[in-house]
């Protein structure tokens, strides 16, 4: 088998096992087929959990950890990373992830994410100048309200109150304040990492498209939904910012319009932008062979997900990449067209999604193992006809 050198670059499977672990996977299964084989793995992420990780893990620079407030005003550790003493990387995850609170209707209706405000206080006490902010994985849907109230911005309703933090709060927003806007936040570029492109309010906005995955009530969705439409009505008429258009306004319910609105923060594709920060391209021109992959892959893989990333960088360089992924769901055509070989299940037999995940790392090391013996036989059947 003419394959020497082999990347390893697999996002985290939620529930599963890390980017870092299903790497560590992925390598046990190639060496007990090519025992020596020149095998590298790289963490990466999208924007969402493990950002951070596969961001340090390739750079040089500090992983700091202080004190922030989560989603429900308890202080816990989060870390943010600081490249060249200017350049901070910061999860939201890390402060109001989905995998802190397990999600439901008192944490996606009260929730806070006034936690990442408080990472960006910090990462510039130590001097950030340009702040990237990973959003994918979050379970707040206010709007952005409690970052921004971190940073010194004022939420008023109509008698002059402070309103409710939360989702429920944005309904009660009459007057937004910016005097007390650390001044600092104009002087600082601000980058989002997020691999969804939904606008803010609507049928793909914040609450609609990801309301229910958060824990809101399928049925008070219109509710909510005129809520953050109010929220970003005072947004547009005070600060010229388009509720319906904005590009990834919605992500982490609608922290990405915060961040647009009281950062000047430019959205950007995560999986692309992270990328490029880990130099990643340079390790897929001298591979032979390219794993990748993801929990689920499915048609919505072709927007911002880290395999069809790593399949666009690939298919520059004619590389061949095979994705192995927990399941599949639909004709996948569009993404064999974005650089990606075949796509193969972990899971081969009828189970559970607990026995699934319970499974994670054999059905990984398997599949690996099955990809290169069906190599090998291409390779036997080509010798043959030679």
């Amino acid at each position: 088998m003419n394959i020497s050198n082999i990347l390893i670059a697999l996002d985290s499977f939620k529930g599963s096992g890390s980017s870092k672990e299903l790497g560590s996977y992925t390598k046990q299964g190639v060496l007990e087929i090519l025992p020596n084989a020149n095998i590298k793995v790289i963490e990466i992420a999208d924007g969402g959990e493990g950002t951070l990780d596969a961001i340090m893990s390739k750079k040089k620079g500090d992983t700091i950890e202080l004190n922030a407030h989560d989603l429900f005003g308890e202080l816990i550790p989060a870390r943010f990373g600081l490249l060249d003493g200017e350049i901070a990387i910061i999860e939201a995850a890390q402060t109001i992830g989905l995998t802190l609170r397990k999600a439901n209707k008192v944490c996606a209706l009260k929730g806070s994410s006034f936690g990442v405000g408080e990472q960006i206080i910090q990462a510039l006490d130590y001097g950030a100048k340009h702040i990237f902010i990973g959003l994918g994985g979050t379970a707040t849907n206010d709007g952005g309200m409690g970052m921004a109230r971190a940073l010194g911005v004022e939420f008023f309703d109509k008698l002059g109150n402070p309103v409710e933090e939360g989702l429920v709060g944005l309904k009660d927003i009459a007057k937004i304040d910016l005097e007390k806007l650390d001044p600092r936040i104009k002087n600082t570029t601000f980058t989002i990492l997020s691999d969804v492109e939904n606008p803010l309010v609507g049928k793909t906005g914040a609450i609609y498209f990801f309301g229910e995955q958060k824990g809101l009530d399928i049925n008070q969705l219109d509710k909510y939904d005129e809520w953050m439409s109010s929220y970003g009505g005072i947004l547009e008429i005070e600060f010229s910012f388009n509720k319906k258009e904005s590009i990834g306004a919605g992500a982490a319910g609608g922290l990405g319009a915060a961040l647009q609105t009281f950062c000047q923060a430019q959205h950007k594709n995560g999986i692309e932008e992270i990328l490029k920060l880990i130099d990643f391209e340079e390790n897929v021109k001298q591979a032979d062979l390219i794993f990748t992959g993801e929990g689920r892959m499915d048609e919505q893989s072709l927007f911002g997900k880290a395999p069809v990333g790593i399949g666009r960088i690939a298919k520059k360089y004619n590389k061949p990449v095979i994705a192995l992924v927990g399941g599949k769901n639909g004709k996948l055509d569009s993404i064999y067209n974005q650089g990606i070989s075949c796509v193969l299940p972990i899971v081969t037999q009828p189970m559970t999604l607990e026995k699934a995940i319970e499974n994670t790392k054999a059905g990984v090391i398997e599949t690996t193992k099955t990809v290169l013996r069906c190599i090998d036989i291409g390779f036997l059947m080509e010798k043959s006809n030679s």
